[in-house]
């Protein structure tokens, strides 16, 4: 009766071990978003249209492309284009960069420092930008690997980037977007990463739960 019973308890301690590595991942998964940091710095009739929105102020520059996941960032920089268009007549200058993070959504951060990795940041002037494409508008186009500190990220292994940029002016932009950020080539844009436990962790904490059945088992076999 005594071994019957302990080994139907000991039949059970499988299943109950895999809900709890089920259960376990469910509850210490994450999702974590991401997103551009796209600013713009715009005066109309003497008022910044960021505290007071008027008809005429514009609106905010698009990104298409970011944030981006690039497998293998550190090989990549003739491989990922960056490129501003469809900039607004009105736009006087604009700071372009990129983010850095690692493909679990942490921060990378500067050698031997504590501040997140940038790289850039670029100062562009619409005014002396080329109409490289023959369509009348001014563009910037660049690579990854132009940016200033590339040479700083880790080598390698997948990073994600998000955009960060700041359109300046003044006029009547009558609700017109400042520009269009594209980011394309090697990489897959993406809004958000998982952050789930490793398998080991897991796999301890079902073991855990397994062997602290296993004891109150056999514990009430002998009873």
């Amino acid at each position: 009766m005594v071994r019957t019973a302990a080994i139907g308890a000991l039949s059970k301690i499988g299943f109950v071990a895999c809900l709890a590595l089920g259960t376990t991942q469910a509850a210490y998964a994450a999702t974590i978003a991401l997103d551009n940091d796209v600013d713009i710095d715009w005066s109309l009739a003497g008022s910044d249209c960021e505290n007071v929105p008027q008809s005429g102020c514009p609106a905010d520059p698009v990104v298409v492309g970011a944030p981006r996941l690039v497998l293998n960032a550190s090989g990549s920089g003739n491989l990922v284009f960056i490129e501003v268009s469809n900039i607004e007549e009105n736009v006087s200058s604009i700071l372009l960069g990129l983010n850095v993070f690692f493909d679990d959504g942490t921060p990378v951060l500067v050698p031997f420092g504590s501040d997140q990795l940038r790289l850039g940041t670029v100062t562009i002037s619409p005014f002396l930008l080329p109409d490289s494409d023959g369509d009348g508008e001014p563009e910037f186009k660049t690579r990854l690997g132009d940016f200033a500190n590339f040479d700083d990220l880790p080598d390698g292994i997948p990073l994600i980037f998000t955009v960060f940029a700041d359109f300046a002016g003044s006029g009547d932009a009558r609700g017109q977007s400042l520009g269009l950020i594209t980011v394309s080539g090697a990489g897959t844009e993406i809004s958000q990463v998982e952050i789930v436990p490793e398998p080991s962790t897991l796999l301890l904490l079902g073991s855990g739960m397994a062997a602290l059945i296993r004891r109150k088992t056999f514990r009430r076999a002998r009873s």
